[in-house]
């Protein structure tokens, strides 16, 4: 076809034809652009907030999960390391980061419900979509093996006779351990002192060995009751633990009282729905790894116990109005 008939064939097509075509190809293109150049969740790279340093409890189980999330999603991760202030910098990073999936948390109890609850922080647990619950460390009430109380209602029991006669040692104001025994106190009635040690659980060991205290609140390790030197008097649990089938939790006594120190991913506000779904169907494929559940127990001390968004979202609340009740009574709840 030379140049004239090609001229003339196009000054022959109507021109509201020629711009209906060139409009369909245009977003045509631009759709294909975008997609192209967004991409399927997620591809490239994200990053997971550690709120605390490495080495920490929180460390150690984000980089035992983070290979079984990258098989399960398919992309890289990246620990990401924001320290300081009792885990509030890195919770307020996550917080305030971009809501696109690329920038996740990883939280425990503290961070997301108690810190809000108690101080003055940059976010609240509004500000976060829960994605899915990892596991829980259970909170522990223990006594040396020589100890005179063998069970929970022995204990209680005999400090009704003895008000603000024992002492009872925690890791730190209003973390897991005094929450758990102001908890326990609040629920029978008993007067228990209590002492906070540095050094975690570890300095609670030393304080409880060395009789400085009589009993101690704290996350429960494997080797308790088991070592010769320790018992566990309760799990404060909705259901017995199975390595410790003859402990009874406060719940079996009637006791409406159940907290466990929960570890999960969250996301900022905001994140869209596919996206959460997404991470939360490799979480529950990551924790169902038999290998990863076993690693958890053994490098982080965390019974691996998957929760999905929703019921993450319903334990929230729940523990909202848990920790809210038990502050109040103590007189420190801002909320």
């Amino acid at each position: 076809m030379n140049y004239k008939n090609f001229s003339s064939l196009i000054q022959s097509i109507p021109l509201n034809f020629i711009i209906t075509v060139v409009t369909g190809v245009t977003f045509f293109l631009a759709g294909f652009l975008g997609l192209a150049a967004a991409g399927e969740y997620p591809d490239r790279l994200i990053e997971v907030v550690v709120p605390y340093g490495p080495g920490s409890n929180t460390d150690r189980v984000t980089l035992t999960v983070i290979p079984y999330l990258e098989k399960n999603l398919g992309q890289k991760i990246l620990p990401k390391y924001k320290a300081g202030g009792g885990g509030t910098i890195g919770t307020a990073y996550v917080a305030q980061a971009n809501p696109d999936g690329y920038t996740l948390g990883l939280n425990a109890l503290g961070t997301i419900i108690t810190k809000p609850l108690t101080i003055d922080v940059p976010f609240t647990v509004k500000d976060f979509v829960p994605i899915a619950q990892i596991g829980v460390w259970h909170n522990a009430i223990i006594v040396r093996e020589d100890s005179k109380w063998k069970t929970i209602q022995n204990f209680v029991t005999d400090a009704k006779l003895n008000p603000d006669k024992y002492i009872c040692a925690i890791t730190g104001p209003l973390g897991p351990g005094h929450l758990s025994l102001e908890a326990i106190k609040q629920a029978t009635g008993i007067k228990v002192k209590h002492v906070p040690f540095e050094g975690g659980a570890g300095g609670i060991l030393l304080a409880l060995f060395g009789k400085q205290v009589d009993l101690g609140s704290t996350e429960l390790r494997y080797e308790y009751g088991k070592d010769g030197k320790t018992r566990v008097l309760t799990i404060l649990t909705g259901s017995r633990v199975p390595e410790y089938p003859d402990v009874q939790t406060l719940k079996n006594l009637g006791y409406n009282l159940e907290l466990d120190t929960w570890v999960g991913l969250v996301a900022p506000k905001g994140t869209p729905k596919n996206i959460i779904e997404k991470v939360e169907r490799a979480t529950k494929e990551s924790v169902a790894d038999p290998e990863l559940r076993k690693a958890l127990k053994v490098i982080a001390g965390v019974d691996a116990e998957f929760l999905s968004s929703k019921d993450l979202g319903a334990k929230w609340e729940r523990e909202i109005k848990f920790i809210s009740d038990i502050l109040q009574n103590l007189g420190i709840s801002k909320r």
